[in-house]
Parts: C-alpha cells; structure tokens; sequence
C-alpha cells in the first residue's frame, strides 16, 4: 500500500506546550461486567488483519468506548439511554441491571487520536477504502457472519473495519495511534440531534490512557 500517503497522520504536529489532553467519559454496561472491570480492569480482543472468523469491528473500530459531552450531556445521559436500548436481552435476566462507569482519560496529544471528524482524516479514510477495494473485501469475506457484519456492510460501508486496516497500515510506518474519536448517532430518539449526529464518542485502543475508573 505504498501508494497510500500517509503523511498527514505519520508526521506529528507539535501542540503548543505539549499539555496532555484529559476527558471524562461515560461507558455503559451491566452490574456484572461493571463488577469485573472494577475488579480486573477493561480488556478487549484487538483486531488483527488477515486472521479468519474474527468479530466485525465497531463503528470506530476495536476498543472500550466512551461517551463524551456533548451538547448539553457530558455523556451520561447517552450512555444510559445506550444500555437500557443496546443491552436490553441481557437487562432480561435475573440480577442484571444497567450500570455505567465513569473513566477518566489521559492521552499525551491531539497526535496520538485518530480524530475522525478532522477533514484531513476522514480525506485518507476515503482514499484508502477506494485504493484498498481488494484487500478490505477479502478482510470481509473472512470476518464472521453476524449482525453485526450485515448491519455494517449494508449502512456503514464498514467504516469501523475501514479504520482497523488503516491503523495498522499507519503502525507498520511508525505511527501507532491510542484512540479514535469522533461525532456519531446513536439511535435514541429524545436525545437532540445536530448536523445528523447526537453524541460523542472516543474508543480508546491503548488501555493505559483509562488512568481512572469511577
């Protein structure tokens, strides 16, 4: 993939000062995994290319994601209408329960989050998706069939697959990325909605930037 120009996301722009960025965010989950992750902390299986019958990846890619403020939500709200919507087959069995942690988020700079909503990004996603038609089919073909994969393929043109293939082209030249940020909608329909979005979302690849969990 060579033909791919990277640039704009390899080479680190300096910030002024060089201050770390810190958020709060919002997860949402049930009682029982809320237990584990206080007790062990946060886990997720990466995405690797090229390895069959893997889970498609969400809409930002593989991660923990958190809700971030937004309008007039810090993020809580979202993703409590997020559980009660997205978990409500296990909310159905006995002793399980909506629960929602809050993280705090350290990342060293604005360099090290792939911010989707940035045009410059977004310009690269496009590009790569187009160039890399073959290889992002067969990274398709191999994923497991589910829902989730019919969904995707069907509405999102499989953006968060998209991503995972382009961040480890991204990591192979040098640059690892530890989050991946953007603007998104969720399907809940109280919540306000401005230019087709309702939210905010960070899904955090490297797990040392959840510095606390609350």
């Amino acid at each position: 993939m060579n033909y791919l120009n990277l640039s704009s996301i390899i080479e680190p722009v300096a910030l002024l000062g060089g201050s770390m960025l810190q958020y709060s965010g919002w997860h949402g989950t049930t009682n029982k995994r809320k237990e584990e992750i206080l007790s062990t902390g946060f886990s997720y299986k990466k995405y690797e290319p090229g390895i069959d019958k893997q889970r498609h990846p969400n809409d930002l890619g593989n991660g923990i994601y958190f809700f971030l403020p937004f309008n007039r939500d810090t993020g809580k709200i979202i993703a409590s209408a997020y559980v009660a919507k997205y978990k409500s087959s296990e909310l159905r069995k006995p002793g399980i329960t909506p629960e929602l942690i809050n993280a705090e988020i350290t990342i060293e700079s604005e360099d090290n989050i792939f911010i989707l909503d940035e045009p410059k990004n977004q310009s690269l996603l496009d590009e790569y998706r187009q160039r890399a038609y073959i290889e992002i089919e067969r990274e398709i073909a191999s994923i497991s069939d589910s829902g989730a994969k019919n969904r995707a393929t069907l509405v999102n043109q499989n953006q968060g697959l998209v991503i995972e293939l382009l961040l480890d082209l991204a990591s192979q030249h040098g640059k690892d990325f530890k989050a991946v940020q953007s603007k998104t909608y969720t399907d809940i329909p109280f919540l306000p909605v401005f230019d087709g979005k309702n939210g905010e979302e960070i899904c955090i690849r490297d797990l040392n930037c959840i510095t606390n969990i609350l």
